[in-house]
């Protein structure tokens, strides 16, 4: 197995391509089979979210220079099995915490709006604050824990991990999110029946001397990503 760690860099690859097909059956002739590709695109965030009953998801909102259309190309794809719900775990400074859903996001914090006469583009998006790393878990609300860091602003690590099928003896395919510096922006768990009583934490991550905000990494059989 191989171990594929991914850290935030302190500036933005160049840019990327995307290709978007969309049905053109209904389309003349001549625009058959044409995709749209999208070209010099940024991130501008990223989520990671799971729920229950529910597949490991990533929602990304993009920005791109321009729009061209080409011959659509023919798709490839991976063929690792998904993270599922049930892989799941979370820990908060070191104590596993049963979580019903739980979500990171990555904000490049990038300006967009860097329009000029002249130009029917915008200029390349730049960064109007610094990264920012956030998220949000609901768990049961079972001690005063997770609300005594909250008010006094405690720094913890929070671990949220997928253990996936095993690759040889005890080495799994997995996928960690880690975030070492953790502090919980809001806590509420506002009472509204009689049922268990639930607590929605927000987090946002921070960098230190050592780590970044936020570390992923992929365990799986593949020698590149």
């Amino acid at each position: 197995g191989y171990q594929h760690t991914f850290t935030i860099a302190d500036s933005l690859p160049v840019g990327l391509t995307m290709e978007i097909f969309r049905d053109t059956s209904g389309f003349p002739a001549a625009d058959l089979n044409k995709a749209s590709l999208y070209a010099g695109c940024k991130i501008m965030s990223a989520t990671f979210g799971i729920t229950l009953e529910d597949l490991l998801r990533i929602n990304i909102d993009v920005i791109g220079q321009q729009e061209t259309q080409a011959a659509k190309s023919t798709p490839t794809y991976g063929t690792d099995e998904l993270a599922v719900f049930t892989q799941g775990s979370l820990k908060w400074g070191g104590n596993s915490i049963d979580v019903s859903d739980a979500e990171i996001t990555i904000n490049n914090n990038l300006e967009d709006d860097r329009r000029y006469i002249g130009a029917a583009t915008i200029k390349e998006p730049l960064p109007a604050e610094k990264i920012l790393v956030e998220g949000r878990f609901t768990a049961d609300f079972e001690n005063y824990d997770m609300m005594n860091d909250f008010f006094n602003t405690t720094q913890r690590r929070l671990i949220l991990l997928f253990d996936g099928p095993v690759i040889a003896g005890t080495l799994k395919k997995s996928i960690t999110f880690d975030v070492p510096v953790a502090l919980i922006m809001d806590f509420d768990n506002a009472v509204d029946n009689h049922g268990r009583i639930r607590a929605d934490v927000s987090f946002q991550g921070y960098r230190d001397d050592t780590n970044n905000e936020v570390i992923v990494k992929i365990v799986n059989t593949a020698s590149s990503v």
